[in-house]
Parts: structure tokens; C-alpha cells; sequence
């Protein structure tokens, strides 16, 4: 009798207290994006943005803490951009040209979500403040989906830290 794996889209809500463009801008601006994207002790030297349907932003990530990982390479594949509204990619890591490599490559599970629909949304809560959506599709369960939900959860809270300093 063979084994199904759960596969569950892993969700977070947050509230920012900070406008929908200040929050837009800190995931489509390349040098906002390195200020806050990745969970704690890690950082990001590289954000190529490319925000047109169909372009990829590249994304790099890497610790002084945890040199074993080494620097790992993300794209995010545009499909659907309504400004100040909603961002939808595909998700894959890559190499440092942002050509797609197995999950293995960085020493990660097999199943490990590759062409991975992300969807952020932005909703204006009024009074300066704004409801963030992630939504990441298709996550099986285990170790790589908790992981997966700390390290977003991190970069959410270095978000909020940076948003809250630039007040």
C-alpha cells in the first residue's frame, strides 16, 4: 500500500503598519528587496528586478552564519502584476545565470516545489496600514514546508522592521 503525501499551499496573513505603496515598493524595488528578503541570518546582494508579465526577477541568498550553504539563486517568474495589488510568480531556484537546477543541487529534497505559483497580495486597511497575503501553492508536508514557513515568516518580520524604520 503506497504512501500519498499531503500537499497543502502554505499561507500568511500580516498586518503592516504601512501604506500599500510603501509595501509595494519593498517587493518590486531591487535595492528594498535586499534590505529585508530572506529569513534571519541570512541576506540578499543580489535582487535583479524585472517586474513586466513574463520577465523573472533574480534573487540571491546567502549566510555569514551558515557558510555551508553556500549562495543559492531564486527567479520569480511574473505571470499576473496589478500594481499596489497583487504579484503572482513562479518560483524556482537556479543557478547565478537564473537557469532552473533540481532542488538536489543545493543539497534540498526531490520534492522540494519547482515552478512554484506564488501569489502576494496587498490589501489597504486604511490608516496607513496594509494586509499582506502570501500564498505559496502546492507545499508537501513535512520538514521543507515548516521550514519553508519560518524562513517567510523571518523575512516578513525583517519586512516589518525595516518598514518600521523607515517611518
Amino acid at each position: 500500500m503506497g504512501k500519498d503525501k499531503e500537499i497543502k499551499n502554505l499561507v500568511i496573513k500580516r498586518v503592516f503598519d504601512a501604506p500599500v505603496d510603501k509595501l509595494w515598493n519593498a517587493w518590486t524595488d531591487e535595492e528594498m528587496l535586499k534590505k529585508w528578503w530572506g529569513p534571519f541570518d541570512f541576506y540578499t546582494t543580489i535582487a535583479n528586478v524585472n517586474l513586466n508579465s513574463g520577465r523573472k526577477t533574480l534573487l540571491n541568498l546567502t549566510s555569514k552564519k551558515y557558510p555551508e550553504y553556500g549562495t543559492m539563486y531564486s527567479t520569480w517568474e511574473y505571470r499576473n502584476i496589478i500594481f499596489s495589488k497583487r504579484l503572482e510568480f513562479l518560483h524556482n531556484l537556479t543557478d547565478e545565470q537564473g537557469q532552473p537546477l533540481d532542488p538536489t543541487e543545493y543539497d534540498l529534497p526531490q520534492d522540494f516545489p519547482q515552478n512554484q505559483l506564488q501569489i502576494i497580495t496587498f490589501k489597504d486597511l486604511g490608516n496607513g496600514q496594509t494586509e499582506l497575503t502570501v500564498t505559496e501553492k502546492d507545499w508537501v508536508m513535512g520538514k521543507t514546508y515548516e521550514n519553508a514557513k519560518q524562513g517567510m515568516e523571518e523575512s516578513l518580520t525583517k519586512l516589518a522592521q525595516l518598514l518600521e524604520n523607515k517611518k
